[in-house]
């Protein structure tokens, strides 16, 4: 009979799809604002007590609502000495930078926009902690404050002046004030107040603002991306 076939060589196994862990202490996702996208950003300081906060299902810091810096400020001055039953607290403050130089321009706008109009970006940030007795959802959020490097802000945070980047502020777990000082989005957009809500500004306001945007625009050019 005939000499039996050659027996082939099974085909070679695809690769193994490796996906790699989020490093630890590092945190990457898209900057959003009401669900549009600005870029692409990296926290490369999250303590390990924002980790579960920070972590790898966060997909995105989604600026839904704004909040008055002058609002921020207070809370934090409130936090600090303790009132209300609770004892002084210290947020997590986190460096939120551009992730390449391709997302530089937009990351600079929108610094810009929370400069110019001295407000806070609003995260809020689901917990997927199980609930406790008369709890809601709601009550569970985390909320992700996300300040320019303006002087006051800095000067508030205890941060140097050379600092250039984007902050996210996560208020101590418990904090107080947060539900009446920061509103859910439908009342507290980020799209610009109306004109004839804006309070009139002063020549000294004026002069601050515009203080403020040179020196954001003298900090992001000298910018340094993490890349």
């Amino acid at each position: 009979g005939s000499p039996p076939a050659p027996s082939m060589p099974p085909p070679p196994m695809p690769p193994p799809t490796v996906v790699q862990p989020t490093q630890e202490g590092q945190w990457t996702g898209k900057l959003t604002k009401s669900g549009e996208l600005v870029c692409d950003v990296l926290i490369s300081d999250v303590p390990h007590a924002a980790r579960s906060v920070m972590s790898p299902s966060l997909l995105s810091l989604d600026c839904a609502s704004r909040m008055p810096w002058s609002s921020v400020e207070t809370l934090l001055q409130r936090w600090r000495r303790g009132d209300s039953g609770h004892p002084p607290m210290t947020p997590t403050v986190m460096h939120v930078k551009a992730k390449d130089r391709d997302g530089l321009s937009a990351y600079s706008t929108f610094a810009y926009s929370l400069m110019e109009r001295a407000i806070a970006g609003v995260v809020r940030v689901a917990s997927s902690a199980p609930l406790r007795m008369g709890q809601s959802r709601a009550d569970q959020e985390r909320v992700i404050f996300i300040l320019p490097p303006a002087s006051d802000v800095l000067n508030a945070l205890g941060l140097p002046s050379s600092t250039d980047n984007l902050l996210a502020v996560l208020p101590p777990e418990g904090a107080a004030g947060l539900a009446a000082a920061a509103p859910p989005p439908s009342s507290s957009a980020m799209a610009p107040p109306p004109t004839s809500m804006a309070p009139p500004q002063s020549k000294d306001d004026q002069a601050q603002r515009l203080m403020n945007t040179l020196e954001l625009a003298s900090k992001l050019l000298n910018y340094k991306n993490p890349s």
